[in-house]
């Protein structure tokens, strides 16, 4: 006859460890998928103000023109982007800024970071 051990019933043990180790990997892919959506986000504004100031700088677009590519490019990600165009002498600025909240993503990088707004800006001098 084997003999058994009090407390020694190991059945049920692996969905106790799963229940503890699932949402802690789901909350793990979760945010790295926020943070592939940011950083695409990000480097979508990026791109946008260099294009943006690229053309401005060359006289080939007005301020209204940079401004409309930069909303027509942020378009695939939100529409509450805003762009702003600022010149001061020679020098041209173009600052595009999109609200954290207006971003398709799952909200576990909020919990961490709770600034409201990603920005990026973009500095060219003016060639004639």
């Amino acid at each position: 006859m084997k003999s058994r051990r009090i407390g020694s019933n190991d059945s049920g043990s692996i969905s106790v460890e799963a229940a503890l180790a699932l949402p802690l990997l789901l909350a793990i892919t979760l945010g790295a998928v926020d943070l592939a959506v940011y950083g695409n986000v990000k480097t979508t504004m990026d791109n946008a103000a260099s294009e943006a100031i690229r053309g401005l700088s060359i006289n080939a677009l007005t301020s209204a023109d940079a401004q409309s590519l930069i909303l027509d490019r942020m378009s695939v990600w939100t529409a509450s982007a805003t762009s702003s165009v600022s010149t001061s002498g020679d020098e041209l600025t173009v600052t595009v800024t999109v609200p954290t909240s207006d971003i398709p993503v799952a909200g576990i990088i909020n919990i961490f970071d709770s600034r409201p707004t990603l920005v990026a800006s973009a500095t060219a001098v003016k060639l004639d």
